[in-house]
């Protein structure tokens, strides 16, 4: 399509949830696997898998992630962000195999895709997806993805096919203009996300067409759980300037550690070691705001292993969430017209583009609740005891704004990122 469309009144949106129970209790009831044949397997398999994964996927998504967390903490000044680059960028690569034109330019540089082949780009999707969901012992993922049409709409089958093999989505008709529709489609986040979040859809313009969402659930015990014993009431101080009271957990053992007279970091595994958590706090004398360049500009840092120190930690009990619609945050990134009812080409729907499509609203809701539970795991791979003389310990309290990542340590995919700026006192 050229950019002299007619009037537009046909609409996209794309709808994304994350929900993060990091290490709250047993993952013996882990959630259905997306695909009928996922299974849990061993680390080093695992590792096997991750070793035959496309490298370049996974720095796309990291690097898009970074970009629009620069964006957003730029715009939340105030508030904390929370986000999983790697649902958005599964949502949005489900809408990529839609456009055409200038369009699909613009997605694929912001989406960082423009160097990938298109069964590359398809490809790279497959099997990182089917990696991340295959967690092995301690961690559960649960990655679903979902495309509603309006009744009557047939989309092609070529795009059907990308949709199903690479995207694992399920593909649902409904009546958009249905009173019934809001709660259809939030059920089924509900169920995706095991009710951490109920609710993302309040409304739906008459002129729906289309709708993908992704939702992710992550759910990983800690391979050292915290003492609940040992965790007790402390100060947090806020971005603001403010203290609020908090629930600090504590925990003295080996793990990786790193730090400069800017910050220090930590790595914090689940399970087997297969994911942690990464968390990076500024120095006292510096702020978040200057930790975050650093982050946006060169993660060298914290993209590998880090050395094993004998660390006592202070780590806050917390819950967050946050809940953004993406569309001028993308459209600051590059990708402008997929927003653009003149100028939008989503011909790769087919049909579905005959009133010609543009998206309406990319919407992005994600919560984190964090606490003490977990079992610790059979394997103590990660313990890391270095030989020789004891190492000094070194104190690292969690008491200011800080960021953090899950990563999947054997692609060094980030599932989420976020920057913690206040937690709600007690």
């Amino acid at each position: 399509m050229s950019g002299f469309h007619r009037t537009r009144a046909a609409v996209i949106s794309i709808l994304l949830s994350a929900a993060l129970l990091a290490s709250c209790g047993s993952t013996d009831e882990t959630p259905s696997a997306p695909r009928p044949d996922a299974e849990t397997i061993s680390l080093d398999k695992r590792q096997k898998l991750a070793d035959a994964a496309d490298d370049r996927l996974v720095k796309a998504v990291n690097e898009f992630g970074m970009k629009l967390h620069r964006e957003l903490a730029a715009a939340e000044t105030d508030g904390n962000v929370l986000i999983s680059p790697y649902s958005i960028s599964m949502a949005l690569g489900m809408t990529y195999f839609g456009s055409a034109g200038n369009t699909r330019t613009e997605m694929a540089e912001t989406l960082g895709l423009g160097r990938l082949a298109e069964e590359e780009i398809a490809g790279g999707y497959r099997g990182l997806g089917e990696l991340l969901t295959r967690t092995g012992k301690g961690v559960a993922l649960l990655a679903a993805n979902s495309l509603w049409t309006q009744e009557g709409i047939k989309l092609p089958d070529d795009y059907m096919k990308i949709v199903r093999n690479s995207f694992n989505a399920e593909a649902r008709s409904v009546n958009f203009t249905d009173d019934a529709a809001p709660q259809r489609i939030n059920d089924w986040i509900e169920e995706s996300t095991r009710g951490m979040i109920d609710k993302l859809v309040d409304r739906i313009d008459p002129d729906m067409r289309i709708m993908l969402i992704n939702a992710i659930y992550f759910k990983g015990q800690w391979q050292k759980p915290f003492d609940p014993e040992e965790t007790r009431e402390e100060r947090f101080r806020q971005e603001d300037g403010t203290t609020a009271n908090v629930q600090m957990m504590h925990r003295t053992g080996y793990m990786e550690y790193r730090a400069t007279d800017r910050w220090q970091a930590v790595r914090i595994p689940y399970g087997e070691g297969q994911m942690a958590m990464l968390v990076i706090v500024p120095d006292e004398s510096a702020d978040l705001a200057s930790l975050h360049e650093q982050i946006w500009t060169d993660r060298s840092a914290w993209s590998g292993p880090m050395e094993n120190h004998h660390v006592k930690l202070g780590l806050p009990k917390f819950k967050a969430d946050f809940e953004e619609k993406l569309n001028g945050t993308l459209i600051a990134l590059g990708m402008k017209d997929a927003f653009d009812p003149a100028q939008a080409d989503f011909s790769g729907f087919g049909e579905a583009d005959k009133e010609g499509l543009y998206i309406d609203e990319v919407k992005h809701k994600s919560v984190i609740e964090v606490n003490e539970q977990g079992t610790e795991a059979a394997a103590a791979t990660s313990v890391g005891v270095a030989s020789g003389a004891p190492q000094e310990t070194v104190s690292l309290t969690v008491d200011r704004p800080f960021f953090f990542a899950i990563e999947d340590m054997q692609t060094g995919a980030w599932l989420f990122a976020g920057s913690i700026r206040e937690i709600e006192g007690k």
